[in-house]
């Protein structure tokens, strides 16, 4: 790691992550942080250091784990709670046996 250290310079780290090695699933990220600090963080919540993956990262890398483990999993939970919500206001509409433009006059109404 040191030789890698002195091919890149230090700007080209974007911070360093933490991994659970046995879900593969990230723990925590620091921007600015002293090595040991992720793990320290994690095993001071319960999880053994032994299943604690701490490295550094590039803004690339950074960006490609954020993606996976943080941007994607969050627009999925959205568009599933847009279509529970959804599905509760067709079941609302057919149950009050409204038309779709009067159940959007109600929402409407109900919002003012």
């Amino acid at each position: 790691m040191m030789a890698l250290g002195l091919l890149m310079p230090a700007s080209c780290w974007a911070g360093q992550v933490c991994f659970q090695r046995s879900t593969n699933a990230l723990i925590e990220y620091q921007s600015v942080g002293t090595p040991g600090t992720c793990t320290k963080n994690a095993t001071s919540n319960g999880i053994p250091a032994a299943d604690v993956e701490e490295r550094m990262v590039t803004a690339a890398e950074w960006a490609t784990i954020k993606e996976a483990q943080i941007d994607q999993p969050a627009k999925a939970a959205q568009q599933a709670r847009e279509q529970a919500r959804h599905q509760k206001a067709l079941k609302l509409r057919q149950k009050l046996g409204l038309t779709d433009q009067e159940f959007e006059d109600l929402r409407d109404a109900l919002r003012d």
